[in-house]
């Protein structure tokens, strides 16, 4: 124990040495929580230096970790449903992150990052607004810059979920913001609208890769919007996508997500058909966790039942 509390002193050290010069809400472009994501705790700490966990606890509980310094804040959210697990809420975000140029530098779940000892190794929130169950959380850290860091902490208590986002980088951010009201998260109609998207916003709707209810086959419909990415792909060799399958909310959590991902992977699978290189496109399932609009109505629930394409960094290779 002694030696947790010298882990955690060096941590406080850090924290103490923060100068706080910004007092504003740092983040702007929120990430995609789960529907019904409550905010129960945020902490904006301006300008400072924090250390992140980037290895798990030894013997001794110690943890190996990342120094970054730029504007620092953290927010915790509760996810009113038992039904997800840590690892589900994570990958629900991973692929956002992804999206954004992130790369995952360490992550691990429960007794494989140290249990007890890495967990309180970490920033302690309030225990009021994060409860951390210590055989059951799982951890990523991200980064797409020197000082550009994220890490997501999930954890559940059987009838909750809860997730905390903890991001240090040096511009306004995109990791921890409130939840946006439920809307499309990009345009739906045209494939035109489809590319401006992409740009725009690095993610888009496909249009016409629409699907019924327990089905991961394509219409037999002309495939514009898909005939729409081979073009961009072609046109531009660099470009490399993650293709979303989604869902409605009609059935268990796994069915779902295996149903979102052979999704993915169809819509996948008609690029390949048209010459596109397999290295250049991935395929992830989301199950129903970001819908685009409200369940509770069929159009609601076909709306849903989509694939997105998400714009990737180039190869460095």
């Amino acid at each position: 124990m002694t030696n947790i509390i010298r882990s955690l002193g060096k941590i406080y050290a850090a924290f103490l040495g923060w100068v706080c010069v910004l007092s504003a809400p740092l983040f702007a472009a929120p990430l995609a929580l789960p529907d019904g994501a409550q905010l129960v705790y945020e902490q904006d700490m301006g300008l400072g230096v924090a250390l992140f966990g980037a290895g798990p606890a030894d013997d001794a509980g110690a943890i190996a970790t990342i120094s970054a310094k730029g504007e620092l804040a953290q927010r915790v959210w509760r996810i009113p449903r038992g039904d997800v697990s840590p690892l589900q809420m994570i990958d629900g975000l991973r692929v956002q992150l992804q999206s954004m140029g992130y790369t995952a530098v360490y992550e691990c779940a429960a007794q494989a990052c140290g249990g007890f000892d890495f967990r309180y190794a970490l920033d302690p929130t309030p225990p009021t607004a994060l409860y951390v169950n210590l055989s059951n959380y799982y951890y990523l850290l991200a980064q797409r810059g020197a000082d550009d860091l994220i890490w997501l902490l999930a954890s559940s208590d059987g009838a909750a979920g809860y997730i905390q986002i903890k991001s240090i980088g040096p511009v306004a951010r995109a990791a921890a913001a409130v939840p946006k009201p439920l809307a499309p998260s990009a345009p739906v109609a045209k494939p035109a609208n489809m590319v401006k998207a992409l740009h725009d916003m690095g993610r888009a709707v496909i249009p016409g890769v629409d699907f019924m209810a327990g089905s991961t086959d394509l219409s037999q419909e002309p495939q514009v919007g898909l005939d729409q990415l081979v073009k961009l792909m072609t046109d531009d060799p660099m470009m490399r996508l993650v293709l979303v399958g989604h869902t409605d909310n009609n059935g268990p959590f796994d069915v779902n997500l295996d149903l979102s991902q052979k999704r993915a992977e169809a819509a996948r699978a008609y690029l390949l058909e048209n010459g596109i290189d397999p290295a250049r496109i991935e395929a992830r399932g989301a199950s129903y966790l970001l819908p685009l609009a409200s369940n509770a109505t069929p159009e609601g629930r076909r709306a849903n039942r989509r694939v997105e394409a998400v714009l990737l960094m180039p190869s460095q290779n």
